[in-house]
């Protein structure tokens, strides 16, 4: 199993940044530095990116570390409030822990227990966003069990390889690319709609859907049945 290091997400960190500064962004590392805006004085979120139409806080979370993260919940949280920015999470997992949600029955369940989110309205987006990264980890891992290359392939295109193989459905796949479509206007698109408790319930019953129709085919893919 691959570990994830200080080092992996320091390496990703500067790809992200660097990624930023093609579309010309201007690219702060807030440790150390006193470049930061009022509001983030007191957080050390991993990138800060800005050009004049587009104001961006990144923070780089091994996916295993999503669950109960309350200083990411309260970072997006103040990043909501502030106008013209908006907030951008970059989950890291392993092939190996992606591959292995698949035998596990109650991880699924585990990452979906989040009472701090779940019961709390005000927290739907960023539940939303969390949500997003659990459906993203279900596909890889669907997609490493049915002996499927993911590297570097984006989740849409192991989306559609999985329904090609034959173990997703259309159906479920149309429901996903409709939740991580309403993920990226989130991250990405300034002045997106509020987030309602409706399309977090949505995107959970998705969650526990692919896991019940899709398991089953993974499995009988991964031992020729």
């Amino acid at each position: 199993m691959v570990v994830l290091t200080d080092a992996v997400i320091e390496k990703k960190r500067r790809r992200v940044a660097e990624e930023y500064r093609r579309q010309g962004y201007r690219v702060t590392l807030p440790e150390g530095s006193t470049a930061v805006p009022p509001f983030l004085r007191d957080c050390r979120p991993d990138l800060i990116v800005e050009r004049d139409d587009d104001h961006v806080v990144i923070e780089i979370k091994h996916s295993n570390s999503l669950k109960g993260s309350n200083d990411l919940i309260e970072l997006a949280a103040r990043v909501a409030t502030q106008p013209g920015w908006r907030f951008e999470l970059v989950a890291l997992g392993n092939d190996g822990a992606e591959a292995d949600v698949i035998s596990s029955p109650d991880w699924l369940e585990s990452m979906l227990r989040k009472p701090d989110l779940a019961a709390n309205p005000s927290q739907a987006y960023f539940h939303a966003i969390y949500l997003g990264q659990v459906l993203e980890f279900l596909v890889r891992g669907l997609a490493l069990r049915s002996g499927i290359r993911i590297h570097d392939k984006v989740p849409r295109r192991i989306m559609n390889e999985l329904v090609f193989a034959g173990i997703m459905q259309q159906p479920i796949l149309d429901r996903l690319e409709h939740a991580l479509s309403y993920r990226d206007k989130l991250l990405y698109e300034p002045g997106a709609p509020e987030t309602q408790m409706e399309q977090v319930a949505e995107m959970t019953a998705l969650c526990r859907d692919i896991y019940r129709e899709c398991v089953t085919e993974a499995n009988e893919s991964s031992t020729g049945l």
